[in-house]
């Protein structure tokens, strides 16, 4: 019953354009035995309740390029990896950049005009 409920919240969040890999993510995670949630859409993955997390939003997150973290992101990750799901899914390709060594951008202030050097 809430996996049903699941599937009107995602559709009713995500955006037009990614309706149709919303649908196909809920199918494929529907049919998984390892990964789940409950009535209140807190992730269940390998028998652990993730308290916080809201299946629908991280859905979301997985589908756009979003500048904060629900909570519960790098474990929805790490299953959805671990049940294989269908790369040609994932869009936000931003969320496997925490796994590398990123830079962050350095900041140069300027000289100010009156310093003579």
């Amino acid at each position: 019953m809430e996996k049903e409920v699941f599937g009107d919240e995602i559709l009713r969040i995500v955006p037009a354009r990614y309706k149709e890999k919303a649908k196909n993510i809920f199918q494929f995670l529907k049919l998984q035995e390892s990964f789940s949630w409950n009535s209140d859409d807190e992730i269940i993955y390998k028998n652990t309740v993730i308290p916080g997390s809201n299946i629908p939003f991280l859905v979301n997150d997985f589908l756009r390029n979003r500048k904060s973290a629900p909570e519960g992101r790098y474990v929805f990750l790490r299953a959805s990896n671990d049940v294989n799901l269908p790369k040609n899914l994932d869009v936000n390709k931003k969320l496997y950049q925490n796994n590398k060594n990123i830079k962050k951008p350095i900041m140069y202030a300027r000289r100010n005009a009156w310093l003579k050097l």
